[in-house]
């Protein structure tokens, strides 16, 4: 923001330091210039978040999901690995099992 001689601001009365009425014109030009220049500047830090700052974990998120699921696949088409890794309390499967019979 550009703060030229054309610009007019109010000021809440409360914003305003003690002794200002005593300055001199200059220096009063100076304090409320300060003033807007640091609000100014603490409303730019509050900006709230744009397309641009979510992109890049959202891009991460998505490359570690492809991962998981490249793996997933992996293990479920590979029966011996599939076996190995699938088991309740060091048994086989039992939903999984090759010795199951078939009724």
């Amino acid at each position: 923001m550009d703060l030229n001689d054309s610009t007019t601001i109010e000021f809440n009365p409360a914003h305003i330091p003690a002794g200002f009425d005593t300055l001199s014109q200059e220096n009063q030009k100076a304090v409320l210039h300060q003033i807007v220049k640091n609000q100014i500047s603490a409303l730019e830090k509050e900006k709230s978040a744009t397309a641009s700052d979510i992109i890049v974990p959202l891009i991460l998120v998505l490359i570690l999901a492809f991962i998981v699921l490249f793996f997933a696949k992996k293990i479920r088409d590979n029966p011996k690995l599939y076996d190995r890794l699938v088991k309740l309390d060091g048994k086989p499967n039992p939903n999984n099992s090759p010795d199951e019979k078939t009724g």
